[in-house]
């Protein structure tokens, strides 16, 4: 008997399986994976057939991305810091401003500023009356914002800092010598700097004559002296002190009329308040005591406004009127002329302070005692 064989040759085909990891934002679902839409983060399977005719077991791992949102930023900037810079915006006042950004995963963060703006601190002067020459006067600079503050002020020459004020307003003292304005160039409080306060204020410095002292006057006993003050103007009002032998005290020409010699000031008022003292001593003589009269000037002078020796005059014992005193520069210019008893030149040409040198004078009077004076003269300007 006859046998057959027969021969089987099997192959087992391999099963396919593959995982897929995808990630996306909230905005991007649903995701569409072999044509079905998933909304949710979660594993999934489809299974198909392969080429082979087996089994294909496709898996998808579905991650979504969170939104990261609450990040907030908590800024505080001074009104001049302006505009504030933030995430490529230009912020130009204080407010809550969102920025959509990408995070890392790609999906859109949302972050918020919160952003507050300090005022400046601000300065203001005030106060600061005119003032006469060689007085001081106060000035109140008026604060805003949070202590301690610090002030930059100019006088026009000089900058000036005031450091810790502690208080506002602060009283700042100061002393002009001409009219000055004080300008306010920047002020700066706890937390923030201001370089344009935009205050100033001018201080008037009024022009103010200097004292002189009158040529001394000599009479007999209880004899009717008339006195004269020197004429300044209408403006001016008089005093004379003490009032002893006087019969009125308010007035530029009183009478004296007493049995002892006696020192008299004379405060000359103006309607500026800037008072200038006189002084005139009233010699007593016994009846039939000869006069004796003089006059000279001075060798130099020195005009600078310390109320002493700042201008050149005659000085007078017992005369009675001048004709004329004259100065002139060395060139012959006639820089100052007077007739009148006790006034004399400042230094002062045509609105201008002239220049230390030798001037030279001449002048004519006629003394108390009779005789004529006519006398000439060199001095010296000091600077």
């Amino acid at each position: 008997q006859c046998q057959d064989t027969v021969t089987l040759h099997l192959t087992i085909k391999q099963l396919t399986t593959s995982i897929t990891t995808v990630t996306v934002c909230p905005n991007q679902l649903p995701y569409t994976w072999n044509g079905k839409q998933y909304t949710q983060a979660g594993t999934y399977t489809y299974i198909t057939t392969n080429a082979a005719g087996c089994d294909s077991v496709a898996s998808l791992v579905l991650e979504i991305a969170q939104v990261i949102t609450g990040n907030t930023d908590n800024v505080t900037v001074c009104a001049n810091s302006l505009p504030y810079v933030w995430n490529g915006q230009n912020i130009m006042q204080a407010g809550t401003y969102n920025a959509t950004l990408k995070n890392t995963a790609g999906c859109d963060s949302v972050v918020t500023l919160n952003l507050v703006t300090t005022p400046l601190a601000t300065a203001t002067v005030s106060g600061g009356n005119p003032i006469c020459a060689g007085a001081s006067t106060t000035l109140a600079i008026t604060l805003t914002g949070s202590a301690p503050w610090t002030v930059v002020y100019s006088d026009g020459v000089t900058n000036h800092v005031i450091n810790n004020i502690a208080a506002s307003p602060y009283e700042l003292t100061v002393s002009p010598t001409a009219t000055t304005t004080y300008t306010l160039l920047s002020v700066t409080d706890a937390k923030c700097s201001n370089n344009a306060p935009n205050s100033a204020i001018t201080i008037t410095v009024q022009t103010q004559q200097s004292g002189i002292r009158y040529p001394n006057v000599t009479t007999t006993a209880n004899t009717a002296t008339p006195l004269q003050a020197r004429n300044l103007g209408s403006n001016y009002t008089y005093q004379w002190n003490p009032p002893v032998g006087l019969n009125r005290t308010d007035v530029i020409d009183p009478v004296f009329n007493y049995d002892n010699s006696v020192q008299y000031t004379i405060t000359l008022t103006p309607d500026n308040g800037c008072k200038v003292i006189d002084t005139v001593l009233v010699i007593m003589r016994d009846q039939g005591q000869l006069i004796r009269s003089d006059i000279f000037v001075p060798k130099a002078w020195s005009p600078n406004k310390d109320g002493h020796n700042d201008v050149l005059r005659p000085l007078c014992v017992n005369i009675a009127e001048i004709y004329y005193f004259r100065i002139f520069d060395r060139w012959g210019q006639l820089m100052f002329e007077t007739n009148e008893i006790g006034k004399g030149w400042d230094g002062i040409f045509n609105g201008k302070a002239q220049v230390q040198d030798v001037y030279t004078w001449t002048l004519e009077a006629r003394g108390e005692d009779g005789k004529h004076y006519k006398r000439s003269g060199n001095s010296i300007l000091m600077r």
